[in-house]
């Protein structure tokens, strides 16, 4: 279940993320968490209201942002351009949300696997 939290976030191994040990009420203790679980699961889908999309064409920069593209390495330069144009060009926005239930069976509960799924 780490490593699926990892890939949402861009990310690989087994260490879990915040928001994994948030997910299922952790204490971030990997030794107390594991001795207290006997399963974990989630479930869950995106529901989107509206989407906008911009039409494509040909992006052309403007004069003043081609002014301000630092001509070298520096990066006071950098982050100040970072700072006042951003690093990304929004195309499309989409708006909505999700809803996921997740779920964490202590290990003193008697129902099996196939139960809590079936719930």
């Amino acid at each position: 279940m780490v490593e699926y939290f990892n890939k949402k976030a861009n990310l690989s191994g087994h260490v879990p993320l915040g928001s994994f040990n948030v997910a299922f009420s952790f204490t971030g203790s990997k030794n107390i968490d594991a001795a207290a679980t006997k399963t974990l699961s989630m479930d869950g889908f995106f529901i989107p209201l509206a989407r906008v999309q911009l039409i494509k064409s040909s992006l052309v920069l403007q004069e003043n942002v081609r002014r301000a593209v630092p001509t070298s390495w520096d990066p006071p330069s950098l982050a100040s351009f970072i700072e006042n144009f951003g690093t990304h060009v929004i195309t499309s926005v989409t708006i909505g949300g999700k809803d996921v239930i997740y779920v964490k069976q202590h290990q003193s509960s008697p129902l099996s696997t196939m139960e809590i799924k079936n719930y």
